[in-house]
């Protein structure tokens, strides 16, 4: 399998449209964007292509790519956000990369153990993430 980049994501709106207006399988621009003072903050729907992920992250795309014009501040995501291969997802301490992590699971007791960082590299499948960029 490949791996993930900053690439491999596609990017909507929570209720539809692409950051370039019909690119990607949306029908227009996304309308899911608040404007709180100085800051434009865009609502998404990220899906990532199913592929190999290393231990230091996926990179998340750009301003551009998200309905950003100048910069991209950081990332919201909600508190933990589990996909459908039993992993979860976390963003870095810089919010430009997203952190796959796992549980173990002690299978004498059933009991799940400490959450970590996937050690090197893991393949998932592919998810879908609801996330809020920040920037102008």
């Amino acid at each position: 399998m490949a791996a993930l980049t900053s690439g491999s994501w596609t990017i909507e709106g929570i209720t539809g449209g692409t950051a370039s207006g019909g690119i990607g399988g949306g029908s227009g621009p996304i309308q899911d964007v608040v404007i709180m003072g100085k800051e434009k903050r865009v609502q998404l729907k990220l899906t990532i292509d199913s592929g190999e992920v290393s231990s230091g992250g996926i990179t998340l795309p750009g301003f551009g790519s998200v309905g950003l014009v100048r910069q991209l501040d950081y990332y919201v995501m909600s508190p933990t956000q589990v996909g459908t291969s039993g992993v979860y997802y976390v963003l870095n301490a810089t919010g430009s990369k997203l952190v796959v992590n796992q549980s173990s699971k002690d299978t004498s007791t059933g009991t799940l153990g400490r959450d970590a960082a996937i050690a090197t590299t893991a393949t998932i499948p592919s998810d879908i993430l609801f996330m809020e960029a920040v920037g102008w």
